[in-house]
């Protein structure tokens, strides 16, 4: 993981810990508050509720946007730390919406509210996601046993995978497209030895994407620069060099016969 990735990954984890020792620190605080005012105890059950939803929700958006960081795959370290994370969360929901339906029925029994503070049926699908998929399968199930239990949403635990390529699966579809252009190319070429101007457009853009979906898969760093114009890097670079950089035509300049000159104040010796 490169060093802006690192550093990244221990703010990450610092406002983890900084939400989840405020969640708890209100959560304390609230739990002292038996024989105080009513004011008193609504007043810290709207604090406890305000620190959960900032604690729950960051590590809920997190885990959705750490794959663009990359940390799942370059990191095991940031992996284990963010599982261990994501479980303690999903023990301490159970036990805040236990603590917030008890509080608020005191203060108001009305149907409409205790519905308001219920989550949405796929709230905390991430968590559960990355928890089903890194936990052992005894951890998780006890979880999401627990989760029924409170009668608290599953869709993660029941949806475990999403509808969607991971990094992975794209990179070997990239090379499988590649490869198999490629060969088409190669085909092509002995079938068509002699292109028109415009085929061989054609084929110099497909050929371009192929080798650089080919190259997405091998490791090392490239990076091309045209003037002051262009600077590309990575697949992108290969396409560059593909296309702007034309071989063939060289090939083909070589290939044709040079007339002889002729020095029109010279005279030819018979």
């Amino acid at each position: 993981m490169s060093n802006s990735n690192e550093l990244k990954v221990i703010e990450l984890t610092s406002k983890i810990s900084l939400l989840k020792d405020a969640y708890k620190k209100d959560l304390t605080e609230f739990i002292q508050t038996s024989g105080k005012s009513k004011k008193d105890k609504l007043d810290g059950l709207l604090k406890v509720q305000t620190s959960a939803i900032a604690y729950f929700n960051y590590l809920e958006d997190l885990i959705g946007d750490t794959d663009l960081l990359g940390a799942h795959e370059k990191s095991g370290h940031w992996l284990a730390s963010l599982v261990e994370n994501t479980a303690e969360a999903l023990n301490l929901i159970c036990i805040h919406y236990d603590i917030l339906r008890t509080g608020v029925s005191k203060f108001n029994n009305s149907p409409d509210v205790l519905k308001s503070i219920e989550p949405t049926s796929k709230a905390f699908a991430n968590m559960q996601r990355l928890a089903a998929s890194h936990l052992k399968t005894s951890e998780w199930k006890s979880i999401k046993s627990t989760f029924k239990e409170k009668s608290l949403p599953t869709y993660g635990f029941d949806n475990r995978r999403l509808p969607i390529m991971n990094s992975t699966m794209k990179t070997v579809l990239s090379f499988i497209f590649g490869v198999v252009f490629i060969v088409v190319l190669i085909v092509i070429a002995f079938v068509e030895p002699e292109p028109s101007s415009f085929q061989y457009n054609i084929f110099r853009v497909v050929l371009s994407l192929a080798a650089a979906g080919v190259v997405a898969v091998l490791p090392g760093f490239i990076e091309v620069k045209f003037g002051k114009w262009l600077r590309a890097t990575g697949a992108l670079a290969v396409f560059v060099v593909v296309y702007f950089y034309n071989p063939a035509s060289l090939v083909t300049e070589s290939q044709v016969p040079q007339s002889p000159i002729t020095l029109p104040f010279v005279e030819q010796v018979k």
